[in-house]
Formats: C-alpha cells, sequence, structure tokens
C-alpha cells in the first residue's frame, strides 16, 4: 500500500512540474514574441530604435499596460501566452530558442 501512495504522489509531482514548465514556457515565449515585435517596429518609426526610451517602454508594458491608454487594460503577455496552450513543450522550446 505504502509504494502505491508513493507512486502516485510521484505521479502527481512528475504532472506538476511538467504543468508548471508548460506554463513557463508559455510566458517566456510570450514575451519574446511581443519583445521582438516591438523592437521590429521601433525600428521602422522615424528615428528608429533608442534603446533607453524603448527599454524604458518595454517594462511599462509588462508592468502597468493600463498607462496606454483605455483600450489597453488587458494583459497581452498572459493573452498570447493562453494562445500558446496547444503547443507541445518541445515546440515551445524549439521557439524560445528561436527567439532568443
Amino acid at each position: 500500500m505504502n509504494g502505491t501512495i508513493a507512486s502516485n504522489s510521484q505521479v502527481a509531482v512528475d504532472h506538476m512540474h511538467e504543468t508548471v514548465e508548460h506554463r513557463l514556457a508559455q510566458l517566456l515565449l510570450a514575451r519574446f514574441i511581443l519583445l521582438c515585435f516591438l523592437v521590429r517596429e521601433a525600428r521602422n518609426t522615424p528615428g528608429g530604435l533608442q534603446e533607453k526610451v524603448h527599454r524604458r517602454l518595454w517594462v511599462l508594458l509588462q508592468a502597468y499596460p493600463m498607462m496606454f491608454g483605455m483600450d489597453f487594460n488587458v494583459d497581452i503577455f498572459t493573452d498570447l501566452a493562453n494562445l500558446l496552450r496547444g503547443s507541445s513543450i518541445h515546440d515551445l522550446k524549439t521557439c524560445i530558442k528561436l527567439y532568443y
């Protein structure tokens, strides 16, 4: 009986580990995707990429997205991460490496 409980406990721990790893990969990939988008768009603006200004914008976008206006009151990082929910952990890690 104790072996069964220990085995079930390990299965539960393994499942939680996989779930957390998958969710963190979704969140990290979402940030990489949006950072690359921000950099690309900044480069296409008059004046181009201004590292200090755009780094500050990046931080504010993550920490306080509501400052960008009434239409921007969602967490785009979480929304994008949720869209990645169906991706395998292998695909997520592959994309993270590509964006990194």
